[in-house]
């Protein structure tokens, strides 16, 4: 048995750290436009590493070229990351294409090395390539491809869009080279892997076309894909003959309450939402015709902010300039380096996970100057404690938000009555600070399409505009919470969103807004 050359093990531990030493990425379109940069870097890397190292192979340098070429085309337009279509692709080239060239260079070093003072240079250049990468924790892995496929599958089924242009590839305004069968593989398993079986078979369809023309081994996998989705049921499969909107497979999960009225029923909320959500894309469609406006005083006599009423029972107000692009700059610089995967408060079963929500979080605390000016300004604006101490705190910190490729999070309540058992909370801070009175909730960007917030039992909602604020209250003056404030964001269908959350406790607010005896109120 031959022993394994010491340069296939140092470039294995260098595929290791790409593959693995990773951090979900597809769940913030913010660290997606990290990644052409991380790129640049890499490719200087192996770059600098070849000119120095004769006799490499000529395809690696070939590779590296045409990776070097794409890596500039998105260094010129990062926003384009913002499109589910091409972010899916760069994640997919980032991870294919890399591991690829990597096992190749593996190959070519281990039969040109002759002598240990090549060996030492190599085995040097291959250690801190995989000591830096490991230090990055930004390199998407085969999760990320398969969370972007979904993405445009859920996309492409909420809000009725055609299968028939995206694999001439087309999304939007976005005009591309068709889906390949290696992109059509991961959509039509992202389509199983959400249980929407028409979905799946329009793309297996498209897939069969496309496989008759590649080898063997390729054939072999729509095989299986193909008896997946025939050992689905029948039942199911008579649905496709429906409009999509009416499939009973949920596009976006629910996270949890628990009613027994069928007014605020888990089942009317997701239908009022993806209702709403399709309208909210329309041309002819704008949330807030009709709204009242007026000029809302605050403590300061000469300090007022320009406010719309979007509902006034249960109240929603939208107040307009309340942050400023400094404001926002800094905030989201604070938040990018603390970014990870948002959990739910109560998830009802493992895979739906991404059903319910597609973004990436971050705690912060008034520690500087601009997020202390932006809490006393949310004080000013409704007259409740935002102070946030270390128990029986006021107020919590902010929770900064960026969502992903289709970010989405589905119907919910913010008030934590049920999933976090009031006054048994794991935080110490929070720990007998009561309700969820209200949320604050500032738009730190512009979303182009998608990303409203919207209340289905209200059929009221609010379009992402960078420097506004949105104000609700989630219990009713009894104490109890209010379900009509149930909530939801739509599914990003082009754009970076970015929000900041600011929940008000009931302990420091009892007097504030103080309770009503009457149970109707």
């Amino acid at each position: 048995m031959t022993s394994l050359h010491p340069v296939n093990v140092v470039c294995t531990t260098v595929l290791a750290a790409l593959l693995c030493c990773s951090a979900e990425i597809f769940s913030s379109v913010a660290k997606l436009k990290a990644l052409p940069h991380l790129e640049r870097t890499l490719l200087k890397k192996f770059q600098d590493f070849l000119k120095a190292t004769p006799g490499i192979d000529e395809e690696i340098r070939g590779r590296l070229q045409r990776l070097n070429a794409q890596n500039i085309k998105d260094l010129h337009n990062i926003t384009s990351l913002e499109s589910p279509l091409h972010a899916f692709r760069v994640l997919k080239r980032l991870v294919h294409r890399w591991e690829s060239l990597i096992k190749l260079i593996n190959c070519s070093i281990r039969d040109s090395i002759s002598d240990k003072k090549d060996f030492s240079l190599v085995s040097a250049f291959l250690n801190s390539t995989r000591t830096w990468m490991m230090s990055q924790m930004l390199w998407p892995t085969k999760a990320d491809v398969s969370g972007a496929a979904m993405a445009l599958v859920r996309l492409h089924r909420l809000y009725s869009l055609d299968y028939a242009d995206l694999l001439r590839g087309h999304f939007l305004h976005e005009r591309s080279y068709p889906l390949t069968s290696s992109e059509l593989t991961y959509l039509t398993k992202a389509a199983l892997e959400l249980g929407l079986v028409c979905d799946a078979r329009e793309l297996l369809a498209a897939l069969e076309v496309i496989s008759k023309k590649v080898d063997g081994l390729e054939m072999k996998s729509v095989a299986k894909l193909r008896d997946r989705v025939s050992q689905l049921s029948t039942s199911k499969m008579a649905d496709c003959n429906k409009n999509r909107s009416e499939s009973e497979v949920p596009v976006c999960a629910i996270d949890g309450w628990n009613t027994a009225s069928d007014q605020f029923s888990k089942t009317s909320a997701r239908q009022a939402y993806e209702e709403m959500c399709r309208k909210t894309i329309q041309a002819s469609f704008a949330f807030g015709s009709g709204r009242d406006c007026y000029m809302h005083a605050t403590f300061i006599p000469y300090l007022r902010y320009r406010s719309e009423v979007v509902n006034s029972d249960p109240l929603i107000l939208v107040f307009h300039d309340v942050i400023d692009d400094a404001e926002i700059s800094e905030i989201k610089d604070l938040a990018f380096g603390k970014l990870s995967p948002s959990s739910l408060a109560l998830t009802q079963v493992a895979h739906e996970k991404h059903l319910v929500r597609v973004s990436q979080n971050a705690w912060l605390f008034d520690s500087t100057p601009t997020l202390t000016r932006i809490s006393r300004r949310v004080e000013l604006v409704t007259g409740l404690s935002t102070r946030v101490l270390s128990e029986n705190t006021h107020a919590e910190p902010y929770q900064v938000l960026n969502y992903g490729l289709g970010g989405v999070y589905g119907p919910h309540e913010d008030s934590v009555r049920l999933p976090r058992r009031t006054g048994n909370e794991d935080v110490p801070l929070l720990r007998n600070s009561g309700d969820r009175t209200a949320t604050w909730m500032y738009y730190l960007s512009d979303v182009p399409l998608g990303g409203a917030t919207v209340f289905p039992f209200l059929q009221a909602g609010i379009r992402p505009q960078k420097g506004t604020a949105v104000l609700w209250y989630n219990l009713k003056r009894n104490g109890e919470g209010d379900m009509r404030v149930v909530h939801a964001g739509c599914p990003v269908l082009y754009g970076d969103k970015w929000v900041a959350n600011k929940w008000l406790r009931e302990i420091g607010n009892v007097f504030k807004r103080p309770c009503l005896l009457d149970p109707s109120l």
